[in-house]
């Protein structure tokens, strides 16, 4: 009968993960109440197939390269590695939205790629990939004397990739950090057994791969010695217990010190923290994560805060219907942070066409929707403090529609492309990445559109962009694609 159950689970919205042999994974959530048994029905879908070849820049085959296909709600995931020939074969993978990531695990000289796709239900999908030739940032850790610093533990992170390098100081105080793409890498130094959370004792930003060498110089004024320290309290004056807090240095453009509320009291203490300006985030049951404010530290300096009150959240509940009344087939749902995009927030769908959200803050999100047979559908949604906003969204009868994205005049390929389509009132009501074709000369995009003229526009990191209008005169089935050249 396929029935399963779990006891002793906490009380509250319970995340639960499904996995069986031959099906792709799947991940929602349950409401779990004191005394009662919770029911939870899951419908496995069909898994996607994801395939192709991943070479290396100067066109050989790159064995060895690990491809992972991730799931929308991060918890459900497949991964293989690459043969002689550069090919990998990825099954069951969870349809939906899915982030599709190609690295070499040990750094061997090449960099990663990534993309995004959206697939459905049993389809069969080519993505290819070439990637980057890398190179090494060299350096040399001393104290505040000049004598070299051994067994320090040296980070690289470029904001651009999201890439992490790591190496050791060598008895000269010497390190390599190989595997460097060809951008910006903020690099930082601890101490032998330091956590990577920990505030760096020195660092440097804005470096690039090459063959000067990086000297890193431990200062009594800019090694690790202030604190923050303080209560943090619900908006009725009560402790919030056992929540993690981050803090987030403006200088390093990163996130450090993660340290957990006491059980009891909500007291917490952040640091030791170099001198300079920093912004408090929270995340505790119930709530959403958000930012608590910003400080600025003096060297050795202890800051009490005092109590400092989280946000009390607001949530989402939503059903969704096809123009005949139906409950829509296929239907995904997610929440867009700004109307261009932003961080994406995934959705728990229940049966019946109805969608719940977790915690949110107040404020005015975009609610992405899309299903089978329907056009994609995007509405801006006001969540308030304490309130469960409820909402009623009739989906239009929609057929799908693919742009193409030729890169003219000889351009490097871009790592990736971003799609926003707007209709004849300029509302947004999709957008995301595109997909690189296999030959890596252009790239494509689709989804499902009603009847209407709309307002493409691409963009990438690396300066090209495309407009161009698309016009839906009827819903029958169109296999030609429409074209919107990159260019600079």
């Amino acid at each position: 009968m396929g029935r399963f159950s779990a006891v002793g689970v906490d009380l509250g919205s319970v995340p639960v993960t499904v996995r069986a042999d031959g099906w792709p994974g799947w991940s929602g959530t349950v409401q779990v109440d004191a005394a009662t048994t919770a029911w939870l029905q899951v419908r496995l879908e069909s898994g996607v197939t994801l395939s192709g070849t991943i070479r290396r820049e100067d066109e050989a085959p790159a064995e060895g390269i690990v491809v992972t296909a991730t799931g929308n709600t991060r918890t459900t995931w497949t991964s293989t590695a690459t043969d002689a020939s550069g090919d990998y074969r990825l099954e069951n993978v969870t349809p939906g939205l899915i982030e599709v990531h190609a690295n070499h695990r040990k750094r061997k000289g090449l960099g990663s790629e990534s993309t995004m796709l959206h697939t459905s239900p049993g389809a069969h999908l080519t993505w290819n990939a070439t990637l980057p030739l890398v190179q090494s940032i060299v350096g040399q850790a001393l104290d505040e004397q000049g004598a070299p610093l051994k067994g320090w533990s040296v980070t690289a992170r470029s904001a651009n990739s999201g890439q992490f390098l790591y190496a050791s100081t060598d008895s000269d105080g010497r390190f390599r950090l190989n595997g460097c793409s060809d951008l910006p890498y903020i690099v930082e130094l601890r101490p032998a057994g330091a956590f990577h959370e920990d505030m760096p004792s020195a660092w440097e930003s804005e470096v690039r791969p090459g063959e000067r060498e990086l000297l890193l110089r431990v200062t009594a004024q800019e090694k690790p010695s202030s604190l923050l320290v303080g209560t943090l309290v619900a908006s009725d004056g009560r402790p919030v217990e056992h929540a993690e807090l981050w803090v987030g240095s403006k200088v390093l453009q990163g996130f450090y010190q993660r340290r957990r509320t006491d059980e009891s009291t909500g007291r917490f203490e952040l640091g030791p923290l170099s001198p300079g300006e920093y912004e408090i985030s929270a995340v505790a049951k119930g709530f959403p994560r958000q930012t608590l404010g910003s400080f600025e530290l003096a060297a050795n300096e202890t800051r009490d805060l005092g109590e400092v009150t989280i946000e009390t959240p607001g949530f989402l509940h939503a059903t969704v219907r096809t123009q005949e009344g139906q409950v829509p087939q296929g239907l995904t749902a997610h929440l867009w942070l700004t109307k261009r995009g932003g961080r994406r927030i995934e959705l728990n769908l229940k049966e019946g066409g109805r969608i719940r959200s977790g915690p949110l803050l107040e404020k005015t999100y975009y609610l992405a929707l899309g299903a089978s047979g329907c056009a994609t559908k995007q509405l801006p949604v006001d969540i308030r403090a304490g309130q469960e906003s409820e909402l009623e969204v009739t989906l239009d009868a929609g057929n799908q529609r693919r742009i193409e994205f030729p890169i003219l005049n000889g351009a490097t390929s871009p790592r990736g492309l971003w799609v926003v389509v707007r209709d004849d009132e300029g509302n947004v009501i999709v957008m995301g990445g595109a997909l690189r074709n296999d030959n890596g000369t252009s790239f494509s995009f689709s989804d499902s559109f009603a009847s209407g003229t709309y307002t493409v526009e691409a963009s990438c990191f690396e300066g090209l962009s495309a407009k161009g209008v698309l016009v839906v005169e009827t819903l029958e089935h169109q296999s030609t694609a429409v074209e919107m050249p990159l260019e600079k």
